[in-house]
């Protein structure tokens, strides 16, 4: 599902000299700390993608190496998160050969988190095909995180699946194109929700909360387990 997404993580040089994506910029900041401390579970999600030959059922598991996962555009962050984890058909040519068959055989693939994360890093595909005025295109249609809950279903052993409740605790927010633009971040604090801008922060009264956090310029969401 986003092997293609984890290629391009993996080959592209991170440079603080350009515009970085804030995505690009948590993992660089991740990545670093990691090599000073060692794995840093608290942000990295359990996940891994389980391939399954439609042959013979033997199955393998690479884990997940990227801290945050990136989902498609849906009405709502449930429908977004339910996309990512279905199952996905691939033809012989798209997989490792089978360990039983001896060849490449068509596979079923899926992501599955193994534990319940303590944070989750959800960033939102906003880059749409086709260019305009020779610039990527930008999807900025809503998705509804308006519950500001979201369940993650995670497997235990081979079968058992346990529905985990996660808490929405920021919103990151792009607004401008693919190439330029401003960030800004609505963040929970106790009970009470601000909208942070550059060095201004503005608390949001409770009635403008849920329409703000429905942003359709919202890229990174943050939850967490409390």
């Amino acid at each position: 599902m986003q092997e293609a997404h984890r290629k391009e993580y993996r080959k592209s040089k991170f440079s603080w000299r350009k515009q970085n994506d804030v995505a690009e910029v948590f993992e660089f900041l991740v990545a670093e700390v990691e090599k000073l401390f060692g794995p840093w579970t608290a942000v990295s999600p359990p996940c891994r993608t389980k391939t399954t030959c439609t042959a013979c059922g033997n199955f393998y598991q690479d884990e997940v190496l990227e801290h945050h996962v990136l989902l498609d555009i849906k009405p709502t962050i449930q429908e977004s998160m339910s996309d990512f984890l279905t199952e996905d058909y691939l033809s012989a040519g798209q997989v490792k050969s089978c360990a039983d068959c001896q060849t490449q055989k068509p596979a079923s693939q899926r992501t599955i988190f193994t534990a319940a994360p303590q944070y989750l890093f959800v960033q939102l595909k906003r880059s749409k095909p086709g260019v305009v005025f020779g610039k990527p295109t930008k999807d900025e249609t809503v998705v509804d995180v308006s519950s500001m809950q979201l369940t993650v279903p995670v497997t235990i052993g081979d079968s058992k699946v346990e529905q985990v409740t996660m808490y929405l605790r920021a919103v990151i927010c792009h607004k401008g194109d693919t190439r330029s633009g401003h960030y800004f971040t609505y963040a929970k604090h106790g009970d009470n929700w601000f909208h942070a801008s550059d060095l201004e922060v503005i608390k949001i009264l409770p009635s403008l909360v849920k329409p703000s956090l429905n942003s359709n310029h919202a890229y990174v969401l943050v939850y967490s387990l409390k």
